[in-house]
């Protein structure tokens, strides 16, 4: 089962994990309708490989199931 809106989108601000700052959630149709570049907030958190990914991916299932090949639990 997917989630509708699955890539999550936070920050922080002097602090910890989402320590007052926000998050929001989209698909791949509301991360290209969002204002902004989303992209540069990946690259900026060092995570740029995922947005290339992300970028080959004709659905939500697919970006999700092409970034979850990618990590390797340890």
């Amino acid at each position: 089962v997917f989630a509708a809106a699955p890539f999550c989108f936070e920050q922080s601000i002097t602090g910890g994990h989402a320590e007052r700052g926000g998050c929001i959630f989209l698909n791949l149709a509301g991360l290209e309708n969002w204002p902004g570049d989303w992209r540069v907030h990946l690259e900026k958190s060092g995570c740029g490989w995922v947005a290339e990914l992300m970028a080959g991916a004709q659905t939500d299932q697919q970006a999700v199931k092409l970034i979850l090949e990618q990590v390797t639990i340890t």
